[in-house]
């Protein structure tokens, strides 16, 4: 294999970092927003120009999947599908919007986190986040 592996927690740590910030809009707390400083591309592979995305839980499928509305600048995206679970530590108080980013340099959405009842709630989404690791060729 020509490049080296990172373990996915190293790089979730870094990609967390470097994430731009995420706040709840309009007083929703099932909805996460962040201004986002350049290109990205959706999970479902669907690229968008920089902008303020919005990703709103939509509904519970169970505990462990849900559905989720995605706006860019206020225009609906369309409707991803999510796995989720929630962290036994509390983390931070603000939801953070986490992206990988493509060998192009295009930053790819992977997911978000949201706070849930004292604890943290993960949300990666359907095409998104990450396997075991991150192929950093």
């Amino acid at each position: 294999m020509a490049g080296r592996q990172i373990p996915v927690l190293a790089m979730l740590a870094m990609l967390m970092a470097l994430a731009p910030s995420a706040a709840s809009a309009y007083g929703d707390s099932r909805c996460v927003t962040a201004d986002v400083p350049g290109p990205m591309v959706m999970p479902d592979g669907t690229a968008h120009e920089a902008g303020q995305l919005k990703l709103c839980l939509s509904q519970d499928y169970s505990p462990v999947a849900g559905l989720h509305e995605v706006y860019l600048d206020g225009r609906p995206l369309g409707m991803m599908v999510s796995r989720s679970r929630t962290n036994e530590s509390a983390g931070e108080d603000l939801p953070v919007v986490v992206f990988d980013r493509a060998p192009s340099g295009v930053l790819r959405l992977a997911g978000y986190t949201s706070p849930d009842g004292g604890k943290m709630r993960t949300y990666w989404l359907e095409g998104g986040g990450f396997d075991n690791t991150v192929d950093t060729r």
